[in-house]
């Protein structure tokens, strides 16, 4: 059994915050029959070890409340967690390996390779993609497809990369001049859908013409997509996607 203070001083956070985590529902502390005191049994250290571990992996607080309502589901929850945590290993590794050739360059007075430059980077970049549609787009396509995307992005050179950004410009100029058209099946829409294409082969290892339709119709179906695109001009995102729907066959 611990005190309040024990499992604090045990865990690393504050008394203030294990309160704040009774008061939510997170953990449920006993009381002492005499003094009414708080104090911890091995479940509940069990659960602010797995609340911390989430935390950790930048879970909101009401989806951890979720999650701990599926005890019999913990080791699958703490595998993926575990999976989770090496992937931001492996990132954090790129970061910290790319510091530290940007420190022996400077020092030595050499040359670094461009490509070298930007690879942690690029692994923050693949990071954030996962956080904010990685299930979605693995559930779809499968791990072994967006494995093997990142691994190319992750290659990706300076060239290649500048290239994506113009493409990326013009999908967004050529919307534009599309909304103001109101022709989502004419010329401009038949551009479109090929620039739209163009830049998806710079991230796919292979491309298809129904994949892309099917990513056109995940655009439509997605609030955060939508979000994207939206930020162009209303009814940016329809027009892409009939634009893709009407020109993209194969």
């Amino acid at each position: 059994m611990y005190s309040i203070t024990e499992l604090a001083n045990l865990s690393g956070i504050t008394t203030r915050t294990l309160r704040y985590y009774e008061s939510i529902g997170l953990i449920e502390a006993g009381r002492n029959a005499e003094s009414g005191y708080r104090f911890y049994d091995e479940v509940a250290v069990d659960q602010l070890q797995h609340i911390l571990i989430l935390r950790e992996l930048a879970v909101p607080l009401k989806d951890i409340a979720s999650i701990l309502k599926k005890p019999n589901d913990e080791v699958s929850q703490l595998k993926a967690h575990l999976n989770a945590l090496k992937d931001e290993e492996k990132r954090l590794k790129r970061i910290i390996a790319t510091v530290e050739k940007t420190i022996v360059s400077k020092e030595r007075g050499t040359i670094m390779d461009n490509h070298e430059k930007f690879e942690g980077f690029k692994a923050e970049r693949i990071a954030e993609n996962e956080a904010l549609y990685g299930e979605e787009i693995r559930r779809r396509y499968g791990n072994d497809t967006i494995d093997a995307a990142n691994e190319k992005f992750l290659k990706l050179t300076p060239k290649k990369a500048q290239e994506a950004e113009g493409l990326s410009a013009e999908i967004e100029r050529l919307i534009l001049e599309g909304l103001r058209s109101g022709d989502s099946e004419g010329i401009i829409a038949k551009k479109l859908a090929e620039v739209h294409r163009d830049w998806l082969t710079i991230y796919w290892v292979e491309y298809a013409g129904e994949t892309h339709r099917q990513l056109a119709e995940m655009y439509l179906s997605d609030d955060r997509f939508k979000v994207y695109y939206e930020r162009i001009g209303e009814g940016a995102t329809a027009f892409l996607v009939n634009a893709i729907k009407a020109h993209i066959k194969e």
